[in-house]
């Protein structure tokens, strides 16, 4: 092996901090809920308690909902590297290795853009993808560091 690409950091914390963050946010509006509900009853009684508790309770669960997907996210991404060999390279993910060798490339597209704010040039994102002879593709971008 000649050099290990990983995904770069900031991506995968970026996702499990995300995706804590609707979790401490789904917990939070359900206490709100309960609180809110707990007062409507001690003030006006049972009867208002579903009428209290429905609103808090399906925003939690989206928030929860949305907390799943961030995590389940962060969690394919973890292990994600492109490892690069002598006669080709190997994109590694949850699934396991996949060997490309150089022989086998047909195709490589490449697309660059340049980003610019009021003239100033602020970077460029990288776009690739390779396919091979039987017709397999991967998209590789700026994810992975340097």
């Amino acid at each position: 092996m000649i050099e290990t690409f990983p995904l770069r950091k900031g991506r995968r914390w970026a996702w499990l901090v995300a995706a804590l963050i609707l979790l401490a946010a789904s917990a939070g509006v359900k206490i709100y809920g309960i609180t809110l509900a707990y007062l409507g009853w001690k003030r006006y009684g049972a009867a208002v308690v579903g009428e209290s508790l429905f609103w808090p309770l399906v925003i939690a669960a989206g928030l929860f909902l949305s907390f799943l997907i961030f995590a389940g996210i962060a969690y394919a991404n973890w292990v994600k590297a492109i490892l690069l060999y002598q006669n080709g390279f190997a994109y590694k993910d949850r699934r396991g290795l996949h060997p490309w060798r150089w022989r086998d490339v047909a195709a490589l597209r490449m697309a660059v853009t340049r980003h610019d704010v009021f003239g100033i040039n602020t970077g460029a994102t990288h776009a690739y993808t390779v396919e091979n002879r039987s017709g397999n593709r991967l998209a590789l971008n700026d994810s992975f560091s340097r």
